[in-house]
């Protein structure tokens, strides 16, 4: 038993127990050694009284001379809440100290026990418990936030700096390409307007919850319509009475002049009518944005699918039009 009791992790720093003689009065079958740590180490789980009361409480009540010993060690420890695993160990160390230092002194009162034993008392005992409590608080403080009841003081004169949300994740190459590009492709490098005209068409499939596939149709569609422009009327230059970044025609029933020259609206009103096309998200992009556009030439939509694809990219920080797009980056 003696062997057992030294290996214990909360013992075998107390440099009492290297007097074997001493150890040897831990068996005593006066003192419920046992019996006592093990009520111990069950309450230290309360869960009713705030954490910095509770460290502080346990400090004064171990040295308080009208508590009696044996209440102190049932009372105090039902003020200990959900401590931390390290704290936790550090408190049942502290309460520990106080079983085997106080209660074996009335086994050493007993006759045949060693011709000079340690003299402890109950006050040594739990002067030196309530000094390893109050390291116990010192070190928790940092890692433990104040009670509500009684909340630490902020210097007003210090602004908390505001939390810096990490950037989201570009879409990758299968969510945006889930298909194998096979028509030849064609790229520039777009100028602000037309990135912007770009980062209003892909909002607004964010803002319908639209995944990464059908942006890059919307914006392919658009660079086939319009270049990513907004136009107006064109006068003589002018496809009836097409409009806007997906010439979008009032007399078809796309709404207003004024509202499908609105980027957001005449994006919409675009992912509207994708997302009706059964299985949109499966077909090759020339058909998907044909079954909505109903154009003259109908296959001139999947030469914009890459370059679709790299302004988006750019909103994201990454391809070859990223330091174009800076201002415009999610």
């Amino acid at each position: 038993m003696t062997t057992n009791r030294l290996r214990m992790p909360d013992l075998r720093h107390l440099r009492r127990l290297q007097d074997l003689p001493y150890l040897q009065r831990l068996q005593h079958p006066q003192v419920p050694y046992r019996q006592r740590l093990q009520d111990v180490s069950q309450r230290l789980q309360h869960p009713e009284v705030p954490y910095r009361q509770r460290l502080q409480d346990v400090s004064q009540r171990l040295q308080h001379p009208e508590v009696p010993y044996r209440q102190r060690l049932q009372d105090v420890p039902q003020r200990l809440q959900r401590l931390s695993r390290r704290h936790r160990i550090a408190a049942v160390g502290a309460f520990t100290i106080v079983g085997v230092l106080v209660g074996p002194t009335a086994a050493m009162a007993s006759p045949g026990f060693g011709s000079n034993p340690p003299v402890v008392t109950e006050q040594t005992a739990s002067s030196a418990a309530a000094a390893m409590v109050g390291s116990l608080a010192q070190s928790a403080a940092a890692d433990q936030p104040a009670s509500s009841s009684t909340p630490a003081p902020v210097d007003s004169s210090v602004a908390a700096a505001p939390a810096v949300p990490a950037p989201p994740a570009p879409p990758t190459d299968d969510q945006l390409h889930p298909l194998v590009v096979t028509a030849a492709q064609q790229t520039f490098t777009p100028s602000a307007a037309q990135l912007s005209n770009a980062r209003a068409i892909v909002d607004a499939g964010k803002a319908l919850g639209l995944p990464p596939r059908a942006w890059v149709i919307a914006v392919a569609t658009s660079l086939q319509e319009s270049n990513l422009l907004n136009l107006g009327d064109l006068g003589s230059a002018n496809d009836h009475d097409s409009l806007g970044l997906f010439q979008q025609r009032p007399s078809s029933g796309w709404g207003t002049a004024a509202q499908v020259q609105d980027p957001t609206y005449a994006a919409t009103a675009f992912y509207q009518a994708l997302v009706n096309v059964p299985g949109w998200d499966t077909l090759p992009l020339s058909a998907a944005a044909q079954t909505v556009q109903v154009s003259a030439f109908p296959s001139a939509y999947a030469k914009h699918e890459m370059q679709a694809g790299y302004i988006i990219d750019a909103f994201y920080g990454v391809g070859p039009y990223a330091a174009l797009a800076a201002g415009l980056q999610y």
